[in-house]
């Protein structure tokens, strides 16, 4: 099965089907993992005319669907405000970040790209409503099923970047905006990633016979690019059916599930359908502690997500289940 077999955006209700009309830009929607998958699932949605660009002025790839390609770089002042002034978007999405922790540790460039400071000041006083990914790793780790009024203490360069960046856009007094903090994302292979998926990753390691470790003792709440699409689309039709509202909202989003990287090579396993005996040969348990890291990893950061689900209407589906087993390819 290829990526376009995936069903994205499942409409809920008659209201949903209503055709609507909007212009979105999905920067990152070229190059990323999420804006790749984000201009596929939208682009269903009748009446939703999809750009993308690439974080950067550096992109080697066509965008994955008939999206209009725009050449935006988020580090450069004059590029935006020249895409933004021209293109009179009703959304834009932002999903560009360099999300790797070992990276932002040492790279400035990773801070400037993860802090839109140009994006925020070209918004501003416009009508265009941003939706912009921020991660759970704005929490410390140290209580679970973190909400929305837990406060942030990020404890690596990553997560102090992307709570640098909600800081930025929160302060933007006349923007209209959606933050979504979102948790690990599990969802199909996209060509041209380099990094390989996680779940994808146990996959081949369990295929191949290969035992390796994984931690036992940090959680976080996985969530399904699928659902992410559905919770975007709703989104972006709540924009255009109330072109007026204006929107200063922030949510976690992750999946129903804390589970640890451990918990998840045997629900991946239990999905292959492997034995238990075989898997727990092949799924070695080890500590945070053992792992060699350049940066430092918050232990429990698991959210509890249900003032998305309230607000939208959309409930996430769990790990353990048939969408796995079709993300697997089975």
């Amino acid at each position: 099965r290829r990526l376009y077999d995936f069903d994205f955006v499942t409409m809920d209700t008659d209201t949903d089907r209503q055709r609507v009309k909007a212009k979105v830009l999905i920067i990152g929607g070229i190059t990323g993992y999420l804006g790749q998958l984000l201009c596929i699932g939208l682009s269903r949605e009748q009446g939703v005319e999809i750009h993308a660009s690439s974080s950067t002025s550096s992109q080697s790839q066509s965008p994955p669907t008939t999206a209009k390609t725009i050449h935006l770089d988020l580090l450069d002042e004059a590029s935006v405000t020249a895409v933004l002034s021209e293109g009179s978007y009703d959304v834009v999405v932002n999903t560009a970040a360099v999300s790797q922790p070992a990276v932002c540790e040492t790279s400035s460039t990773a801070a400037a790209i993860n802090v839109p400071t140009h994006l925020v000041a070209a918004l501003e006083n416009t009508n265009t409503l941003l939706i912009h990914i921020s991660t759970d790793q704005v929490y410390d780790g140290s209580s679970r099923d973190s909400t929305e009024s837990t406060a942030p203490n990020p404890i690596n360069a990553y997560g102090r970047s992307k709570l640098q960046a909600e800081a930025c856009i929160q302060e933007a007094a006349s923007l209209s905006y959606v933050i979504l903090r979102s948790s690990i994302i599990v969802g199909p292979e996209v060509e041209g990633v380099e990094r390989p998926l996680f779940v994808q990753f146990i996959r081949n390691r369990l295929l191949a016979k290969q035992p390796t470790d994984y931690v036992t003792d940090e959680f976080r709440s996985p969530i399904f690019a699928q659902d992410i699409c559905r919770i975007i689309a709703w989104f972006v039709r709540q924009r255009a059916a109330h072109p007026d509202t204006t929107f200063r909202e922030l949510y976690c989003m992750g999946g129903l599930e804390r589970l640890s990287r451990h918990d998840m090579a045997h629900a991946v396993a239990t999905a292959l359908g492997i034995d238990a005996s075989a898997a727990s040969d092949l799924i070695v348990a080890t500590s945070s502690a053992a792992m060699d890291r350049p940066y430092v990893s918050p232990r429990d950061i698991s959210m509890d997500s249900s003032a998305l689900a309230r607000r939208i209407g959309i409930q996430c589906k769990p790990f353990r289940g048939a969408l796995l087993k079709e993300i697997l390819q089975l």
